[in-house]
């Protein structure tokens, strides 16, 4: 593209689902659709921001010394089809995304970390959570579950609403890959199975069951905050995601957990508790306002992450403390910032 190809009369219309976020340092387009995002200067930033739903005569004099730099950046912006020349008829077509973000149910996902010798207490949490909408589930298990086992918990999940579950537990010769295939064809709702303290590391899709990633791991994992560490951040590029990252906290928003203590969390490696399995309440647990104060610290709340051109994008599973200026900051440092 050159800047023969600004049309004077046509009109710079970036695409609703292709949203702009600035960094301190680059800035970053979110293709909400596709699932990708590309990395940009701030100056390509600022150059969209200002031209969206402008004429290229505009722009054309906005920028008629940067010409050749501005027929670089629409090349760019053309090939990742971020934007059209449109008509003026358009500019009220592509109104801004609503960044809104609903949910019917007050807890959504969980991390249960099983002790096998309290197994019937366990199972009895799962059914009242399962009954109150919480629809995506972590299983963890420390101890070498057998078949039966898997089977007795699992069939807690026939029938309900639950539509993900991922089971993590060490490797484990009395178990084969031909058991798993068969396991996981009677429960479907396991999507993914984590085998830890293997001695190979891998990610394996059966061939048989293309939709269950069934990954293996040498790492050793004794703790809730092994899994922690395991896992820095990483980025999840959807509607659903972006927009529930404008004011709250991906990883601890609307989740509710419990140790293998038998501790009821916002989520297993950290300290607080909010009560034990054993005189269990749901409603009162997960109504609590103290229970619920991390669901709303989002990274625009947060030293460095605030300033971080992934913000929107990035599933932390950190903790923020809070400053003594109100604002928040992590104790770990950031994988990505180092």
């Amino acid at each position: 593209m050159t800047k023969n190809n600004i049309f004077d009369n046509k009109y710079f219309i970036l695409f609703s689902d292709c949203v702009l976020v600035k960094g301190d340092n680059r800035s970053t387009i979110c293709d909400l659709t596709r699932n990708k995002f590309k990395l940009i200067p701030n100056d390509l930033y600022s150059f969209v921001e200002w031209s969206n739903k402008k004429s290229g005569k505009q722009i054309k004099i906005k920028y008629k010394e940067y010409l050749s730099i501005i027929s670089e950046y629409l090349e760019f912006l053309d090939k990742n089809e971020f934007f059209f020349w449109g008509e003026k008829h358009d500019i009220n077509r592509f109104s801004p995304l609503k960044m809104e973000f609903e949910e019917p149910f007050l807890i959504t996902n969980s991390i249960i970390e099983i002790n096998l010798k309290k197994i019937e207490i366990y199972t009895k949490v799962i059914s009242e959570m399962i009954k109150h909408g919480v629809k995506i589930f972590q299983l963890r298990f420390y101890e070498k579950p057998i078949l039966k086992q898997f089977e007795h918990i699992l069939e807690l999940f026939l029938g309900s609403r639950v539509n993900q579950i991922e089971m993590c537990f060490s490797f484990n010769y009395q178990i084969n890959l031909k058991q798993l295939e068969k396991l996981l064809n009677k429960y479907p709702r396991v999507k993914s199975v984590f085998i830890y303290d293997t001695p190979i590391n891998t990610i394996q899709i059966v061939p048989k069951l293309k939709k269950h990633n069934i990954t293996f791991s040498a790492i050793k994992i004794l703790s809730s905050q092994d899994y922690t560490n395991e896992n820095p951040a990483n980025f999840i590029i959807n509607n659903k995601f972006f927009f529930e990252s404008q004011e709250h906290n991906t990883y601890f928003n609307k989740k509710l957990c419990v140790d293998y203590n038998g501790n009821v969390k916002n989520s297993p490696e950290l300290k607080e508790s909010f009560g034990k399995i054993n005189n269990f309440n749901f409603e009162q647990i997960a109504n609590d306002k103290e229970f619920q104060k991390l669901w709303y610290i989002s990274k625009n709340k947060i030293d460095i992450c605030k300033g971080c051109e992934f913000r929107y994008v990035c599933f932390d599973v950190r903790e923020p403390k809070l400053n003594g200026n109100g604002s928040y900051y992590m104790i770990e440092n950031c994988e990505y910032k180092k």
